[in-house]
């Protein structure tokens, strides 16, 4: 018989013997697991040493805070683990709101308030909520905020906020922009239109030392400036250059708004009932007429434009409204100097061809002490040389019969010339010899176009052909020395003497094609498209029925059929 001691120990016997054979049972499932936790933990020794590899840890390896294995695309540590490796970052950014350090959301991390954003300001900003699925090994499939996951469900960096949308930005982007071409075409006019608008280029330049800062203070003609700037990039660009088309809108955007301007302060300036200071000491006139030249010198840029010719009769009309040229007071300010001799220089070269009246009166109306200390002296004696063969003609049109021309006098002045514009440039010049000899080409072929053209106004026919014929080929070969090689400084100076050049090959076409190649060569490489229409009128002229005919007779019988040109 048992006792209650023998039952009570049988039970307890009975108790372990299940537990023990239940152990067993489970012992295999537990091996398993340990198997795989094994299988997971990368050995770096057991990857393949020419894999390639990441010079730093992933962000992810690094924040675990174990040895990264630098496999590209994605370390074998993450994927082992069912995460998704980061990348190999140069520099690893974490992306956060920050805290705002004043204002009623002081010390908060968002921007905004909770819900606080209202319809009209959405609208306005555009954005997005970017939400991409997630899916990890604990089976979330549902839509998660933008983030990356550990094993255990926590984030690494969160971008739960909605973002900007991209276009939100774009009044930014476009006024950075602006800046960036602003900046690029005041650095475009100061070293190379401004040195392309002067016969020498010195560091006193007055188109970087007087309208530059000038600008400054001036809306018009800093916007004027810039399309200026942009007219010239157009046109010197390499040929089919993508720039080229932005350039020309650039440059049409740019001079409609200095234009916009401009005419306002016109009206303002005719309008006698607003007397300002800025009118009475002559700053509100002096900013019109540089507008005015420089939108002149943009549209000579221009290809096949003629509205540089408007712009110049503007200027004409201002100087003359307020008499700049006559005033001893105007003649002292530098500003008014400048501008005064610029418009008197490119009405002298327009002057060439018109032969009416009201065109070819302009080349008097100036001061001559206004033009004191002149460099380039050959412009004053083109000037006038053209004058002389006016009035002459005048005299001959009522019947009167002009004195003889002494033509031992016009020789003088022309040496004298030379022999000053020579001397002025030894101060000026720098040291290199290139340059200096390039300039002194420069010196002589304008120095026997004026001889040329000096004897095809002035002098009866008879002696006028042998002093011709012996210039004309030495001013081809200056102009050729000038327009060769890869260095064509001062190539823009050389449109007079080659169009001199150019009328004395009426009959010879072997000349002629020439004489075009280097007028085309020239205007393309320069940008002066306004001397196309000076080539257009050589090769009427080339045409013409009579061939004795010399270029004065044929342009003033067909002046109201030429367009009009100006050489530059």
């Amino acid at each position: 018989m048992r006792g209650p001691g023998l039952d009570a120990l049988v039970c307890s016997l009975f108790i372990f013997v299940c537990i023990f054979f239940h152990s067993l049972r489970l012992l295999p499932d537990h091996q398993y697991s340990t198997r795989e936790s094994m299988k997971r933990n990368i050995r770096l020794n057991s990857l393949a040493p020419d894999r390639q590899v990441a010079s730093r840890d992933c962000r992810l390896c690094t924040k675990r805070r174990i040895r990264c294995d630098r496999s590209i695309p994605g370390c074998r540590k993450c994927a082992s683990r069912g995460l998704g490796c980061p990348g190999f970052d140069a520099v690893p950014l974490k992306w956060g709101q920050g805290v705002a350090s004043r204002g009623k959301l002081a010390g908060r991390t968002l921007p905004v308030s909770p819900g606080g954003g209202s319809e009209e300001q959405d609208g306005l900003s555009g954005a997005l909520s970017v939400r991409p699925r997630i899916d990890d090994d604990s089976g979330r499939g549902h839509d998660q905020d933008l983030c990356t996951w550990t094993n255990d469900g926590s984030r690494l960096w969160d971008f739960s906020t909605h973002l900007l949308d991209p276009m939100s930005g774009l009044d930014l982007v476009n006024r950075f922009s602006a800046d960036v071409l602003v900046d690029n075409l005041l650095s475009h006019f100061h070293l190379e239109v401004a040195s392309m608008l002067r016969w020498l280029d010195s560091s006193d330049n007055p188109w970087r030392s007087i309208i530059l800062p000038l600008a400054r203070r001036s809306n018009c003609l800093r916007l004027s400036i810039l399309g200026l700037a942009a007219a010239h990039l157009s046109v010197t660009s390499a040929g089919g250059s993508t720039e080229e088309p932005a350039f020309l809108q650039a440059n049409h955007s740019l001079r409609e708004a200095s234009l916009r301007i401009l005419n306002t302060k016109i009206r303002y300036e005719l309008d006698d009932g607003h007397a300002t200071g800025a009118r009475q000491d002559g700053s509100s006139l002096i900013e019109i007429l540089a507008t005015m030249l420089v939108l002149c010198y943009g549209e000579m840029l221009v290809p096949y434009s003629t509205n540089w010719a408007l712009h110049l009769r503007a200027c004409r009309a201002i100087i003359d409204r307020r008499n700049l040229r006559n005033r001893q007071r105007e003649s002292q300010d530098p500003a008014a100097r400048f501008l005064v001799m610029e418009v008197v220089d490119l009405e002298t070269f327009v002057s060439v061809a018109p032969f009416t009246r009201e065109q070819g009166s302009a080349i008097t109306r100036y001061s001559p002490r206004l033009l004191e200390g002149h460099f380039w002296t050959f412009t004053p004696l083109l000037r006038d040389i053209t004058a002389v063969e006016r009035r002459r003609y005048g005299a001959l049109q009522k019947g009167c019969e002009p004195p003889g021309m002494d033509m031992s006098t016009w020789r003088a002045k022309i040496d004298e010339a030379y022999a000053q514009t020579s001397e002025g440039a030894t101060t000026i010049l720098p040291g290199d010899e290139d340059t200096r000899r390039r300039f002194e080409a420069l010196l002589r072929a304008h120095y026997y176009a004026c001889f040329v053209y000096c004897y095809q106004a002035l002098a009866p026919m008879f002696e006028a052909r042998q002093v011709i014929d012996g210039y004309v080929g030495p001013i081809l070969d200056e102009i050729q020395f000038l327009a060769n090689g890869s260095a064509r400084s001062f190539s823009q100076n050389v449109f007079f003497p080659l169009f001199i050049a150019g009328t004395e090959y009426g009959r010879d076409e072997h000349g002629q094609a020439m004489i075009q190649g280097l007028f085309m060569d020239l205007i393309i490489s320069t940008g002066s498209w306004c001397n196309h229409a000076v080539l257009q009128f050589l090769r009427a002229y080339w045409a013409r029925l009579d061939s004795q005919e010399t270029w004065i007779q044929y342009a003033r019988r067909n002046e109201q059929n030429l367009t009009p040109f100006l050489i530059f």
